[in-house]
């Protein structure tokens, strides 16, 4: 751009310069962007289905007081990709533990096994340590035989 003073035809001509190269460079950069969209679309997006994946996956956790049965049942909810599996306790005081700090950090526990050789002779019952829970997570009582005391 001239600092000198101009007359009214040549400012004119300059701006029309002026346009035409903004106009280029507005649809150079537009084709640009159009050959390039996948790629950018899911560069853009890619934070937003991390978030979203997370989020939609369902908190469980295994309370066995067997080993060998619980590191089974882990095996098979590590497969999903619906679950997001979040550790084996031994029984209900550590699947209180486990609910208090749920509760305190905002997280939610969805879906809970529990076996019956988990649950302890003083009568509590494992949704009795999780209904300070919101929402109030599934409860799945695992059994061996008929002669179990939770059939």
């Amino acid at each position: 751009m001239n600092e000198e003073k101009q007359s009214l035809t040549e400012h004119l001509t300059e701006l029309r310069s002026v346009l035409i190269k903004s106009f280029l460079a507005i649809i150079a950069t537009t084709g640009v962007a159009l050959f390039f969209s996948p790629q950018l679309l899911d560069m853009s997006i890619k934070p937003l289905q991390d978030v979203l994946e997370a989020r939609n996956k369902i908190n469980s956790v295994v309370v066995e007081a067997e080993e060998k049965i619980a590191s089974q049942v882990a095996e098979n909810l590590k497969r999903s990709k619906a679950i997001k599996f979040l550790g084996i306790k031994k029984d209900l005081k550590e699947l209180k533990q486990l609910a208090v700090s749920s509760k305190e950090n905002k997280t939610s526990l969805d879906l809970v096994f529990v076996s019956a050789k988990a649950l302890g002779d003083d009568g509590l019952m494992a949704s009795d340590v999780l209904d300070q829970l919101e929402p109030t997570p599934f409860v799945v009582y695992t059994v061996e035989s008929a002669a179990d005391p939770l059939v």
